[in-house]
């Protein structure tokens, strides 16, 4: 066996040591022990150890969002359909579409085919020796020596990031990257034909794994080191031909009597060789991947305002002008787990992934070392732009204002910086071990990282708590031990080989120090409880839960049908449906509130029979969260209407109280400027400001500017809010810019709270009261069902059937005027609102339509500069109904759902197929899932056009008698991504296969 192979059987085997908890002693990766699961405490009869101090600092990440995937989809397989749509989330969800997924990924086939917990720790494991491998293989494609290759690879493998995102979905990205750098260096080295195309399937299987922004920046360090690999390395031919012979270049004459011309034309021409690489494989890769790309951008372009507002704009400045701390020194990871330096007064209080002190050592000395240095130019440039953009040296929304790079979050997608330091540090480690190293140089780098050692000490001491100083002490002097071990062996051994031993040692006692050593027992997560038996129906009737019961996704993984939904590509009619009918439950859907949510007819109108409620629900709150709801709609409308926006000073976002008063805020540093274009769609702007952890007598000056003026103002720590009505109403239907900038300094934020456009106060106040009148009229159709460890059930006694029939119907055109009907109390038991009527539909049923009712509110202002005064809570205050009883309640009088003489039976209810059979009068049969496209229906054998009910729903006309209904989904993004996906694999096949007899005929 060769000496290579035996090192890289290092890389499995030191997996096994720093994970033989994992492997060996029935621990777990997974963190669902630590969050409500299918009970408030975790998952149903979990007894096991779990740790004060999470290993994880993204907890919900992994046990709400990737864990349950696999039980969805093989809970849609057992149901004999592919897994293209999920049934179980929201009122159905494209799951093909959305690449968190992870359908494709390759490595995942058995976790998704098998789920279970241990094979999930084995997936998650199996992701770092990916990594591992590749980087290996990629730096000994780089020339490097095996000893050099085993320490970058085992330091990408094992790093701070790795570690910090072992459980979450960025790795099933990123574990591939690696092995697209290795076949595009193979490729430019001459080694087979095959290298281009299994870089290009890499990089396929790195799009379907979930993480495009992650691939755009692997391809953008990629396509800088092919650039200056061209620019470095230009071909000897065209445009000039030089011949070796007898030791030395013959014509070096006329070489150089070419010049800088002939020297440029052959490095422009090695660029664009190069460059070109890398374009022709990104282009393979995606073709590769259209398969899970198509759907995914079809899916993205219906998705929420929130995907494409704050998601994608805002996430490239939400992280906050830190320093380096623990980048390079970890000093947020304790003994067990990470430490979460609240004391430390950023906001958010995050954690950095560490590199490690020995390859900060490694990097200085390579870009100390001329040589080295124009080995990695391109790793260190890219690096160092990265860094710089997340520690403030450049501003981050230079990166915001780019079409595609908005969506990177540099804190989840900088693994290239982390992969940059494992070529940076493997090359300084090959050049130590050569005998070209320079020992002035590593003396000068040892005395370097010595001095920033200490005073980032220093820094981290005078600033802990009491408690922490001895800690800080104690790493401090290993932490200098180490770099005076590496010195003094450096200097006193005779073979690189022991320095290279020692050095490599210390990067491993590392990294394995400040590895989390706490992992739960392992569990089913999945386990069901008792309650489901009660809630899981025949008919596929829906649940609703507040975020600390039962998540969503959890929920689907036990087989409930989960309103909420926790995907930031939730469709965007039913997000602006949700948001503004059921409750505001910003970033996503899956935290409503449980009273505002559990009293909405319009969970009638979605099939949602059960409401799961951490707590009792408290009918006495239901004006408060009535009023707050409306508030919170003007954040809805402001991700609708928002084109763009771009922050200077960095934000991040959340609820925040201020005078009794709970907002949703956007939270500023005192000196920032926030720009957003907006579609004015209501006649004013509202924005309330306050102070947040800030000195008492702080103040600061806010300055707003739109097309229409500027207007100044000043406001003060410990003040409350303080609120400004912007009149726009001359802009109705435009779109305009809107600024908002402060001079402030010190210390603190400044909170903007509940901004966005609104009809003023008068037509709040007027929602404010239909909304109550409605959710009032629902509190006694709430039966109390049971409480289990903590989780309170009750029944909706007044859900409608999944499957309805409507004999009158109205028209609108936008899903505005749909949310306006309803909220003004429109009977959606006997009246569908239907979007886009073509001729054909009036003409087959004129009786089924009524004329369009105009219900004109036009706001009246008495002058032009008229501000309404500051809102106050409008009380209902005339009738207080009674708390919920928890005994059984009559239900009350209604209609029938399904409208007199009709019968709607559901004869089968599959992911992607819904059979129904109806007798009817005729009129418009509804099933209250979602309508997309995609969907077709059948009606009595013979197609027919699906139409769009309530703005959301799914629906088709039927005329009287009896009829079968079949419902089925064929995306053709799906079909044509296959197609594509299909072609370009077999197209390289078959140039493979050719090229490859080509070859061989010559070769006899």
């Amino acid at each position: 066996m060769s000496e290579n192979c035996i090192r890289i059987f290092l890389l499995p085997l030191l997996l096994i040591i720093f994970f033989y908890d994992i492997l060996f002693l029935g621990k777990t990766l997974s963190t669902a022990s630590f969050l409500p699961g299918t009970t408030i405490e975790g998952p149903y009869e979990f007894s096991g150890y779990k740790t004060e101090i999470p290993f994880s600092f993204d907890i919900g990440g992994n046990a709400w969002v990737n864990e349950p995937n696999p039980y969805i989809i093989k809970r849609i397989l057992n149901e004999g359909t592919v897994p293209i749509w999920n049934p179980y989330e929201g009122i159905g969800i494209p799951f093909v579409g959305n690449l968190n997924n992870e359908i494709f990924n390759p490595l995942k086939l058995f976790l998704n085919l098998f789920p279970h917990p241990f094979f999930q720790d084995i997936f998650f494991l199996l992701r770092l020796f990916v990594m591992g491998i590749f980087t290996h293989l990629f730096l000994r494609e780089m020339k490097l020596s095996n000893t050099a290759c085993l320490l970058g690879s085992s330091f990408f493998m094992l790093s701070g990031y790795s570690i910090w995102w072992i459980n979450l979905h960025p790795l099933s990205t990123i574990m591939y990257l690696p092995a697209v750098f290795y076949f595009y260096e193979r490729w430019g080295n001459k080694k087979g034909l095959e290298s281009p195309f299994f870089m290009s399937l890499f990089l396929c299987f790195a799009f379907v794994s979930g993480k495009i922004p992650d691939v755009i920046m692997g391809l953008a360090l990629l396509f800088l080191h092919a650039l200056w690999k061209g620019m470095v390395m230009p071909p000897l031919t065209p445009p000039l031909k030089l011949r070796r012979g007898g030791g030395s270049y013959e014509g070096e004459d006329k070489f150089i009597a070419l010049g800088k011309r002939g020297l440029s034309r052959g490095v422009i021409f090695a660029m664009f060789r190069e460059g070109g690489k890398v374009v022709i494989g990104t282009i393979s890769g995606a073709l590769m991947a259209s398969i899970a790309l198509l759907p995914f951008i079809e899916l993205y372009l219906h998705a929420s305002p929130l995907a494409k507002a704050i998601r994608t704009g805002a996430s490239s400045h939400a992280v906050p002008f830190i320093s380096s701390v623990s980048l390079f020194q970890p000093m947020f990871l304790g003994l067990k787990n990470y430490f979460y330096t609240s004391w430390l007064k950023w906001e958010p209080n995050i954690i950095m992934p560490h590199a490690s002190i020995i390859i900060l050592l490694l990097s200085i000395y390579a870009l100390l070392n001329r040589k080295t240095l124009l080995k990695i130019f391109p790793f260190f440039l890219f690096s160092f732009f990265v860094l710089s953009v997340v520690y403030g040296i450049l501003p981050s929304y230079a990166i915001s204002k780019l079409p595609v790079l908005r969506s990177i979050e540099f804190l989840k997608y900088n693994a290239m910086v982390y992969f940059s330091f494992s070529v940076i540090s493997a090359c300084a480690f090959d050049s130590l071990l050569s005998k070209e190293t320079q020992k002035k140089k590593f003396y000068l780098s040892t005395v370097a990282v010595s001095l920033i050692i200490l005073c980032y000490f220093y820094f981290l001491y005078i600033k802990c708590p009491s408690q922490m100083k001895s800690y800080l002490a104690m790493v401090l002097f290993f932490s200098v031990s180490g770099l005076i071990i590496a010195g003094l062996t450096f200097y006193f051994s005779k073979k690189g080989k022991t320095f290279g031993i020692v050095l490599f040692s210390l990067l491993l006692i590392e990294l394995f120090l400040y590895m989390p050593k706490g992992h739960p027992d392992r569990s089913d997560p999945y386990k069901e409880p008792p309650y489901l038996r009660m809630i899981k129906n025949k008919e596929p009737y829906r649940i609703i839960g507040s975020g600390n019961s039962v998540p969503p996704l959890v929920s689907n993984a036990v087989g409930l049908y989960d309103i909420r939904s926790i995907s930031v590509l939730l469709p965007g009619d039913y997000y602006t449906f949700f948001e503004n009918l059921v409750s505001f439950s910003v970033p996503q859907t899956n935290n409503p509130n449980p009273i505002f949510s559990a009293t909405s007819p319009f969970i009638d109108l979605t099939g949602v029979k059960y409401i799961l409620s951490h707590e009792p629900l408290k009918n006495w709150k239901l004006e408060d969260e009535i009023q707050s709801h409306i508030t919170s709609l003007r954040w809805v409308r402001l991700f609708d209407s928002m084109f763009s926006h771009t922050i200077k000073g960095g934000a991040t976002y959340g609820f925040f109280t201020s005078g009794d008063e709970r907002r949703f805020s956007i939270f500023f540093p005192p000196r920032f400027a926030f720009e957003t274009k907006l579609r004015i769609t209501e006649p004013f702007i509202f924005a309330g400001f306050t102070m947040k952890d800030a000195p008492e007598g702080t103040s600061s000056t806010i300055r707003i500017k739109t097309d229409n003026g500027i207007a100044d103002f000043a406001i003060k720590a410990g003040e409350g809010w303080k609120d400004q009505w912007l009149d726009v109403s001359r802009y109705l239907g435009k779109v305009i810019n809107i600024t908002i900038e402060s001079d402030g300094g010190g210390e603190g934020r400044i909170a903007l709270g509940d901004f966005g456009p609104s009809p003023g106060i008068e037509k709040e106040r007027i929602l404010y009261d239909k909304l109550l009148e409605l959710h009032q009229k629902e509190l006694d159709s709430l039966k109390y069902m049971w409480i289990f460890e903590g989780l309170h059930l009750y029944e909706n006694t007044n859900v409608m059937s999944r499957a309805f029939v409507l004999h009158k119907a109205e028209a609108v055109n936008d899903l505005g005027k749909v949310i306006k009907k309803l909220q003004e109390g429109i009977d959606f038991r006997k009246v569908g609102i239907i979007s886009d009527i073509t001729h054909d539909m009036s003409s087959r049923m004129p009786e089924l339509f009524l004329g369009e009712t105009l219900m004109s509110q036009r706001f009246s202002k008495e002058h032009e500069n008229y501000h309404p005064p500051l809102i106050s809570p409008v009380k209902g205050g005339k009738h207080t109904p009674p708390p919920l009883s928890r005994g059984e309640l009559p239900s009350p009088t209604r209609g029938e759902d399904k409208g007199e003489g009709d019968i709607v039976i559901i004869k089968e209810y599959a992911p992607d197929k819904i059979a129904l059979e109806v007798e009817s009068n005729g009129g418009i049969l509804v099933i209250s899932d979602l309508y997309f496209p995609g969907w077709k229906v059948m009606v009595n054998g013979r197609e027919e056009e699906v139409i769009e009910v309530f703005g959301l729903l799914r629906g088709v006309i039927i005329e009287g008698g009896k009829s079968d209904v079949l419902f089925y989904y064929r995306p053709m993004s799906l079909y044509v991504g296959m197609v594509v996906s299909m072609t370009t694999f077999i197209a390289w096949i078959l140039f493979l296969y050719f090229k490859g007899r080509r070859k061989h005929f010559k070769n006899e």
